[in-house]
């Protein structure tokens, strides 16, 4: 009977967090890759073969591999989209229908850098295709990843509220604003003997140029 096998997935988790649908990253993120598969089929693979064609908008001097759950022989053959590739020639790993999902699954790791100086909006995409035996290769699933910059307005403040503490025998009136930052002139204030009802104006500062 034929063999059939069925990949797990292939999933990519940066160093920093990445945001929406697109993966946003700022260059230079590290990203961490992991390629799964498992034996769906009706008989024990005997090799197993994974080949990682990496993005040229990747820091190859950055590479490194990571953990594995078997014994694979790394690789790495070509320029421009070099292709990382592990095998495994005595894997011997038996199908999941009578050995259990477990022992039936397996996986490689590496992280690799995004280059620095690549220019926003960049797409960085990966996908692994992996071979049992002499079969036909099956693709993973293809992650991306964005580089951005997050839009950053230093120096501006729409609102402030002041608050008096409590008094106590010595008071030490406490302050706080809200939100921030901020924009413009701001009045500061300080309370009066009684804090609950009254403030009298002390000073306006504005934000540094």
């Amino acid at each position: 009977l034929p063999k059939y096998y069925w990949l797990w997935s292939i999933f990519a988790k940066p160093s920093t967090h990445s945001q929406g649908l697109a993966g946003n990253i700022e260059p230079g993120t590290w990203l961490s890759y992991k390629i799964r598969f498992i034996n769906k089929g009706n008989d024990t693979a005997y090799m197993v073969r994974i080949a990682d064609t990496l993005s040229s908008n990747l820091d190859l001097g950055s590479l490194q591999l990571g953990p594995a759950s078997h014994s694979f022989t790394p690789s790495l053959s070509g320029k421009g989209q070099p292709v990382l590739s592990w095998q495994a020639s005595g894997i011997n790993l038996p199908d999941s229908a009578r050995s259990g999902q477990a022992a039936a699954s397996g996986f490689v790791s590496f992280r690799i850098r995004t280059k620095s100086l690549d220019p926003i909006g960049t797409q960085i995409k990966n996908h692994a295709d992996i071979y049992f035996d002499f079969n036909d290769p099956v693709r993973t699933n293809t992650v991306l990843n964005t580089l951005f910059r997050p839009s950053v307005v230093p120096g501006v403040i729409d609102t402030i509220i002041i608050t008096a503490g409590k008094p106590s025998a010595k008071p030490t009136p406490t302050f706080t604003i809200q939100p921030n930052p901020g924009l413009a002139s701001l009045p500061l204030v300080a309370p009066l003997a009684d804090s609950s009802k009254s403030y009298r104006p002390m000073a306006s500062t504005a934000p540094p140029k």
